[in-house]
C-alpha cells in the first residue's frame, strides 16, 4: 500500500506496550508518547534522500551525509480540531472542576484506607 509504513521495531513495540497498559502512570505514559513519536519519525524518514556535504570538523574538513536539498518539506494532515478556551471564566470553571475531581479522589483514597484498616461487620440483615 502506497504511503504505508509498517513499524515492527522492538523499541516501538515496547513503547506501545507501555501505552496500552492501563496501569501505566500518567508521567510514564506521556514520556512514552513522546519517545514513540520520535521513533516513528525515524522510521518514516528512513528513505529520505541524502547527499554528501563538505563540513569542517575541529580536526579536519570532511564529507558528511545530510538530507538532500536546501530546505525541508513538511506534510501536515489535520486529524482533529479542538476549541480552546478563550475567556477567563471558562478557564476558572475548568480549574474548579479539576480541583473538585482531586478532592473526590482524595476522599475515595481515605475511604479505601479506612476500609483496609477497619474491622467491618455487616448487620444489614438485622434491619431488613
Amino acid at each position: 500500500m502506497d504511503g504505508l509504513t509498517i513499524v515492527d521495531h522492538p523499541l516501538v513495540q515496547h513503547k506501545l506496550t507501555i501505552l496500552r497498559d492501563r496501569n501505566t502512570p500518567v508521567q510514564l505514559f506521556r514520556s512514552a508518547v513522546r519517545e514513540t513519536a520520535t521513533l516513528l519519525c525515524y522510521e518514516v524518514t528512513r528513505e529520505l534522500p541524502t547527499e554528501l556535504r563538505a563540513i569542517e570538523t575541529p580536526i579536519a574538513t570532511t564529507q558528511s551525509p545530510a538530507i538532500a536539498g536546501n530546505s525541508g518539506v513538511y506534510v501536515v494532515r489535520t486529524e482533529n480540531v479542538y476549541a480552546l478556551p478563550n475567556d477567563a471564566a471558562n478557564i476558572e470553571q475548568q480549574r474548579q472542576a479539576l480541583l473538585q475531581g482531586q478532592r473526590m479522589q482524595g476522599m475515595g483514597r481515605v475511604q479505601e484506607a479506612l476500609k483496609k484498616s477497619a474491622t467491618i461487620k455487616d448487620y444489614r440483615n438485622k434491619f431488613f
